[in-house]
Order: structure tokens, then C-alpha cells, then sequence
């Protein structure tokens, strides 16, 4: 499989489920549609030849020709090596891209202000020292060194624990901020303290992951999250805890809410 910079891509139930093309299908057909996204996502073609898409598939070259008849007009015209492409999930790359770009002159931006201000003066000459305004604008979730060290050191353990990869540190670090971040809102808006759980680390660091282009855009889902009345009427959070864990099932639903009221 190809390296991608995001292993994901954006998935709007909704959206998949209203499509008329997925309405008209079988269910096998929607199954075997969103296994073909999936290896579409991974290598940004998928074949048409009917053999290989039956091992994809995990079915015989008859019924994967039989499926292909219904699936291939959501994907393009093969190519001169037999592969498709998939204009929905082009453009989710394209946008992915767009997003990381901007993320990255933000960043650079961040950094020239930090580098370029100074938080006070010696002798008539700058220190050099950032404010604390400037210090906040380079990223949503900043947090002392020593509670970004405090979650590296317990993340690491729980990952030995369990026979996981090593953290990387930049990773460790955005996602030690984050659940810092959580725990002092979660205390302001619910008026009690979030007690973590062990698989904490694992869901902070899945969900920095998942918005590594947008960590604005998962603030603002956490803190709606976390707003959402106990007793609103919606049903999928009514008398619902407020965890990491429920905040990773319910953020797709909560982004799709949130990138409509924009």
C-alpha cells in the first residue's frame, strides 16, 4: 500500500446513506463499495480486472464481475493499466492536502511572530522571549513541557504494557496537550473532575492523529461535545458520559454539525 500522509479520509454517514447510487445498491454491493474505497484510499486506484477484485473481495471472478457492473460507474474509466480512480476521494486528498499546507504556513507564521516578539526588555534590548499571547496562537492545546513529559512517560508504559510501537515523541507531545486540554475544559463545563481511564492515552493520540491538519476544528468539536445538554433531545448522547472514548464515536457526527453551522 502506498505511504499516505493521513492513513484517513472523512466519512459522513449521512451523506453515504442519502447518496441515491448507494440506495439503489444491495447489500453486498454496499459492502463490497466500501471495501473497494478503502484499498481505493490506500493506493488511489483500484483494479477492474475481475480476478484481482475477487481476492480483493474475498469472492469468485463471476460474482466480482457482477458487482463490477453495478460499482464502476462511481469509479473512472480504467486506465492503461487496467486501474480506476475515485473522483470522491481526489478530491478528499486534494482537500487533505490544501488543509496541511495551511496548517503548515500557519505554523511558520506562528513561529516567525514568536521568534520576531519579545515579552519584555533588558537593558533597553529585547530578550527574545515571546509573550504569553504569542506563545497560545502556535497551537490549541499548548500545555506545559511538564505535563506533556508526565503523559509521554505514562503513554510510553502503557504501550510497553500492551507490546505497542514506541510513541513518537511529536505525536506524544500534541497528544498529551490535548488530553490536558480536555480535562480542564471537561472540568469547567461539567463541574467535575474527568477521571481517566487507561486507554486514554490511545484514544488522545487517535484523535490528534485523525485531525493533525485541524486541531482547531477538533477543539471546537470537544468543546461542543462536552455542551451538548444531558437532557437535549437527540437521542445518541442523551444521559451519555462525556469520555474520550464517547467524544472519538460521536466526532464525525459532531464535525458533520459543526462544518454545516459555518
Amino acid at each position: 500500500m502506498s505511504k499516505e500522509l493521513s492513513p484517513s479520509f472523512q466519512f459522513f454517514p449521512r451523506d453515504f446513506l442519502g447518496d441515491e447510487n448507494v440506495m439503489c445498491m444491495e447489500l453486498d454491493e454496499i459492502g463490497a463499495y466500501w471495501v473497494l474505497c478503502c484499498v481505493c484510499w490506500g493506493e488511489q486506484t483500484v483494479p477492474s480486472d475481475k480476478h484481482r477484485l475477487g481476492k480483493i473481495l474475498g469472492v469468485t471472478p463471476k460474482r466480482a464481475e457482477k458487482l463490477w457492473a453495478t460499482l464502476s460507474p462511481l469509479f473512472s474509466a480504467p486506465n492503461d493499466e487496467g486501474r480506476c480512480r475515485h473522483g470522491r476521494l481526489d478530491k478528499e486528498r486534494e482537500a487533505q492536502a490544501s488543509r496541511r499546507e495551511s496548517a503548515v504556513r500557519a505554523g511558520q507564521k506562528s513561529a516567525a511572530v514568536r521568534r520576531g516578539a519579545s515579552e519584555s526588555t533588558l537593558n533597553g534590548e529585547p530578550t527574545g522571549r515571546p509573550t504569553e499571547t504569542q506563545r497560545a496562537v502556535s497551537h490549541p492545546f499548548n500545555t506545559s513541557s511538564s505535563s506533556s513529559s508526565s503523559y509521554l512517560a505514562s503513554a510510553h508504559t502503557q504501550r510497553a504494557r500492551v507490546g505497542s510501537a514506541p510513541l513518537d515523541e511529536t505525536e506524544g507531545v500534541a497528544a498529551g496537550e490535548f488530553f490536558r486540554w480536555y480535562q480542564e475544559e471537561y472540568q469547567t463545563v461539567r463541574r467535575a473532575k474527568y477521571v481517566s481511564t487507561p486507554n486514554c492515552w490511545q484514544t488522545a493520540e487517535f484523535l490528534v492523529a485523525t485531525y493533525d491538519a485541524e486541531p482547531e476544528l477538533l477543539q471546537t468539536i470537544a468543546a461542543t461535545f462536552l455542551r451538548i445538554p444531558d437532557d437535549a433531545d437527540n437521542g445518541w448522547l442523551k444521559g451519555k458520559t462525556r469520555t474520550l472514548g464517547m467524544l472519538r464515536s460521536k466526532a464525525s457526527a459532531i464535525e458533520e454539525r459543526v462544518r454545516k453551522s459555518r
